[in-house]
Protein backbone atom coordinates (compact mmCIF):
# COMPACT_ATOMS: atom_id res chain seq x y z
CA UNK A 1 0.00 0.00 0.00
CA UNK A 2 1.10 3.31 -0.79
CA UNK A 3 1.44 6.18 1.53
CA UNK A 4 -1.31 8.08 -0.31
CA UNK A 5 -3.86 5.35 0.28
CA UNK A 6 -3.00 5.17 3.98
CA UNK A 7 -3.27 8.95 4.16
CA UNK A 8 -6.73 8.89 2.51
CA UNK A 9 -7.92 6.14 4.88
CA UNK A 10 -6.67 8.05 7.92
CA UNK A 11 -8.29 11.24 6.59
CA UNK A 12 -11.58 9.37 6.06
CA UNK A 13 -11.46 7.93 9.59
CA UNK A 14 -10.70 11.42 10.95
CA UNK A 15 -13.57 12.90 8.91
CA UNK A 16 -15.97 10.25 10.24
CA UNK A 17 -14.69 10.88 13.79
CA UNK A 18 -15.13 14.64 13.36
CA UNK A 19 -18.64 14.14 12.00
CA UNK A 20 -19.53 11.88 14.95
CA UNK A 21 -18.04 14.46 17.35
CA UNK A 22 -20.10 17.18 15.65
CA UNK A 23 -23.29 15.11 16.05
CA UNK A 24 -22.51 14.43 19.71
CA UNK A 25 -21.81 18.14 20.31
CA UNK A 26 -25.15 19.08 18.71
CA UNK A 27 -26.94 16.53 20.90
CA UNK A 28 -25.24 17.90 24.05
CA UNK A 29 -26.07 21.47 22.97
CA UNK A 30 -29.76 20.55 22.57
CA UNK A 31 -29.76 18.77 25.96
CA UNK A 32 -28.09 21.80 27.56
CA UNK A 33 -30.82 24.10 26.17
CA UNK A 34 -33.52 21.77 27.47
CA UNK A 35 -31.77 21.65 30.85
CA UNK A 36 -31.50 25.45 30.89
CA UNK A 37 -35.22 25.80 30.14
CA UNK A 38 -36.04 23.31 32.90
CA UNK A 39 -33.76 25.19 35.30
CA UNK A 40 -35.60 28.45 34.49
CA UNK A 41 -38.93 26.77 35.21
CA UNK A 42 -37.61 25.45 38.53
CA UNK A 43 -36.23 28.89 39.42
CA UNK A 44 -39.55 30.59 38.59
CA UNK A 45 -41.44 28.03 40.68
CA UNK A 46 -39.01 28.48 43.58
CA UNK A 47 -39.32 32.26 43.31
CA UNK A 48 -43.13 32.05 43.35
CA UNK A 49 -42.96 29.71 46.35
CA UNK A 50 -40.73 32.21 48.17
CA UNK A 51 -43.10 35.08 47.38
CA UNK A 52 -46.09 33.05 48.59
CA UNK A 53 -44.27 32.02 51.78
CA UNK A 54 -43.31 35.64 52.44
CA UNK A 55 -46.94 36.74 52.02
CA UNK A 56 -48.11 33.98 54.36
CA UNK A 57 -45.46 34.96 56.90
CA UNK A 58 -46.54 38.62 56.75
CA UNK A 59 -50.19 37.63 57.22
CA UNK A 60 -49.25 35.47 60.21
CA UNK A 61 -47.29 38.36 61.74
CA UNK A 62 -50.31 40.65 61.29
CA UNK A 63 -52.59 38.04 62.86
CA UNK A 64 -50.26 37.60 65.82
CA UNK A 65 -50.00 41.37 66.30
CA UNK A 66 -53.79 41.67 66.10
CA UNK A 67 -54.27 38.90 68.68
CA UNK A 68 -51.73 40.52 71.00
CA UNK A 69 -53.52 43.83 70.54
CA UNK A 70 -56.84 42.26 71.50
CA UNK A 71 -55.29 40.48 74.48
CA UNK A 72 -53.58 43.71 75.54
CA UNK A 73 -56.84 45.67 75.19
CA UNK A 74 -58.72 43.05 77.22
CA UNK A 75 -56.04 43.22 79.93
CA UNK A 76 -56.33 47.03 79.91
CA UNK A 77 -60.12 46.78 80.28
CA UNK A 78 -59.70 44.39 83.22
CA UNK A 79 -57.29 46.84 84.82
CA UNK A 80 -59.85 49.65 84.40
CA UNK A 81 -62.63 47.52 85.90
CA UNK A 82 -60.45 46.72 88.93
CA UNK A 83 -59.43 50.36 89.35
CA UNK A 84 -63.04 51.58 89.15
CA UNK A 85 -64.16 48.84 91.57
CA UNK A 86 -61.67 50.06 94.15
CA UNK A 87 -62.01 53.83 93.58
CA UNK A 88 -65.52 54.51 92.20
CA UNK A 89 -66.70 57.06 91.28
CA UNK A 90 -63.64 58.06 89.24
CA UNK A 91 -63.10 60.83 86.69
CA UNK A 92 -61.63 60.17 83.25
CA UNK A 93 -58.30 61.92 83.94
CA UNK A 94 -57.56 59.77 86.98
CA UNK A 95 -58.25 56.57 85.04
CA UNK A 96 -56.13 57.82 82.13
CA UNK A 97 -53.24 58.48 84.51
CA UNK A 98 -53.61 55.02 86.05
CA UNK A 99 -53.52 53.17 82.71
CA UNK A 100 -51.01 55.52 81.02
CA UNK A 101 -53.24 56.74 78.20
CA UNK A 102 -54.27 60.21 77.13
CA UNK A 103 -57.65 61.45 78.38
CA UNK A 104 -59.11 61.09 74.87
CA UNK A 105 -57.85 57.51 74.47
CA UNK A 106 -59.06 56.63 77.97
CA UNK A 107 -62.47 58.19 77.28
CA UNK A 108 -62.81 56.16 74.05
CA UNK A 109 -61.95 52.98 75.95
CA UNK A 110 -64.34 53.83 78.80
CA UNK A 111 -67.10 54.71 76.34
CA UNK A 112 -66.64 51.34 74.63
CA UNK A 113 -66.71 49.56 77.99
CA UNK A 114 -69.92 51.39 78.89
CA UNK A 115 -71.93 51.09 75.70
CA UNK A 116 -70.44 48.07 73.91
CA UNK A 117 -69.13 45.76 76.62
CA UNK A 118 -71.53 47.06 79.29
CA UNK A 119 -68.97 46.36 82.02
CA UNK A 120 -69.02 49.85 83.62
CA UNK A 121 -71.38 52.82 83.85
CA UNK A 122 -71.00 56.55 83.59
CA UNK A 123 -72.75 59.12 85.74
CA UNK A 124 -74.33 62.02 83.87
CA UNK A 125 -74.20 62.64 80.17
CA UNK A 126 -71.38 60.57 78.68
CA UNK A 127 -70.05 62.88 75.98
CA UNK A 128 -66.50 63.72 74.93
CA UNK A 129 -67.06 67.46 75.37
CA UNK A 130 -67.72 66.71 79.08
CA UNK A 131 -64.57 64.56 79.36
CA UNK A 132 -63.39 66.32 82.55
CA UNK A 133 -66.76 66.04 84.32
CA UNK A 134 -67.75 62.42 83.63
CA UNK A 135 -67.68 59.99 86.55
CA UNK A 136 -67.24 56.28 85.93
CA UNK A 137 -68.66 53.61 88.23
CA UNK A 138 -69.11 49.88 88.42
CA UNK A 139 -72.10 48.49 86.60
CA UNK A 140 -74.88 47.71 89.03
Amino acid sequence: MSLDVISVIISGVCAVGSFISFLLAQKEKREAKESEAQAKIYAENANQANVTMNQLYQELLKDIAHRRSIESRDALKNEVISFIACNAPVKTARIADHINLSKDEAFDLLYEMTFVDRTISCAGRCAKERIDNVFWTRRS
